[in-house]
């Protein structure tokens, strides 16, 4: 299998890549493949052109006012206003580059693991000025030249040390980084923190409870409730309000349920003057902690006619089982991995 593409190191020159190619477990068979990399600033194909497109359309109609929030109400206008279909458009143009039919289709949060396969150890080779890496059939060893070859009978079978347009030949056999080691355990508390947060959102969703670690330990747990259960660049908006019990950890009160527009900085209860409604903050998604959880109002101690200064709103409870399941998941996460890693 020959395989061509641009030279991003996030996507494609990097040493998981040459880890994927040597291994061939994807496909279940001892696959050669071959991986060709275009010179720079020469590998635009459709794709390039398609995306481009796309990004300008998105950024004229936000121009006219309507921000697309999230990935669900762009993927909504694109389905309505650029899909394009074969049949609607006649032959005519350039039939080689000529782009007549667009779909779109939405890959729904959570549902690529973005964390898995293993830490793969740095090459020995620089591998920037290398343009063709061969697989050899799934061996294990990685064989790098300068130039794609001029795809002779030699290059075809294998034979690549024999063909007199690479230039020089690299080998290198990617492998595995040792468990042990700083850089797999950090991205593995970074996997272990991110896997969970993505399954406790898709299950909280909008106006759903669940525990927050404010600064770190079990100390640091406080029950937040969720905007609208949406990550956005490794944050999540809660309402912070909850205010805890002196001497019992499953109490809370809140002194108004309306939803303050103002920033919490530049509002609260210090500000001028005081501001008892409830605010929005974001905090790191991998903060979160299970598990979800409904809060139980209880009768307020304080006389209906007080005035607010004087009495808090609400009180509320959180579920004893809860909390001690939030306690294990503190417990269990610090005694898999040192506190510099989950806080």
């Amino acid at each position: 299998m020959h395989i061509w593409s641009d030279g991003c190191g996030a996507q494609f020159k990097n040493k998981d890549q040459y880890h994927w190619l040597t291994t061939g477990a994807t496909f279940g068979t001892p696959l050669r493949m071959v991986h060709h990399f275009f010179q720079s600033c020469h590998g635009k194909g459709p794709s390039d052109s398609e995306g481009a497109a796309i990004q300008c359309a998105l950024r004229r109609h936000e121009l006219l006012g309507d921000y697309f929030a999230d990935t669900d109400k762009a993927y909504a206008w694109l389905c309505k206003h650029l899909v394009k279909v074969a049949s609607e458009y006649p032959e005519f143009g350039k039939p080689r580059h000529s782009i007549r039919s667009r779909s779109f289709h939405l890959v729904p949060q959570g549902a690529v693991d973005h964390f898995g396969g293993a830490e793969v150890k740095d090459l020995k080779t620089r591998t920037m000025s290398k343009f063709c890496f061969d697989s050899a059939g799934g061996t294990g060893t990685l064989t790098m030249s300068l130039l794609s070859g001029d795809f002779c009978g030699d290059c075809f079978a294998g034979r690549i040390e024999k063909c007199g347009s690479r230039g020089e030949i690299f080998k290198e056999s990617p492998a595995l980084m040792d468990v042990g080691t700083a850089a797999t355990k950090s991205r593995a508390a970074s996997q272990h923190l991110s896997r969970r947060s993505v399954a406790l959102l898709k299950n909280t969703g909008a106006g759903g409870h669940c525990f927050v670690v404010f600064g770190s330990g079990v100390e640091g747990l406080s029950p937040v409730q969720l905007v609208d259960g949406t990550e956005r660049q490794g944050k999540v908006s809660i309402y912070c309000a909850y205010d805890a019990v002196e001497d019992d950890p499953l109490t809370y009160t809140l002194n108004e349920t309306a939803v303050c527009p103002r920033q919490i900085s530049h509002c609260g209860v210090r500000g001028v003057p005081p501001c008892f409604k409830r605010h929005i903050q974001t905090v790191p998604s991998k903060s979160l902690r299970p598990p979800t959880f409904t809060m139980t109002e209880l009768p307020p101690p304080f006389p209906a006619n007080a005035a607010p200064t004087e009495r808090e709103r609400h009180v509320y409870a959180v579920p004893e089982a809860a909390l001690d399941e939030a306690r294990v998941a503190v417990q269990t996460d610090e005694a898999a991995y040192s506190p510099s890693l989950l806080y």
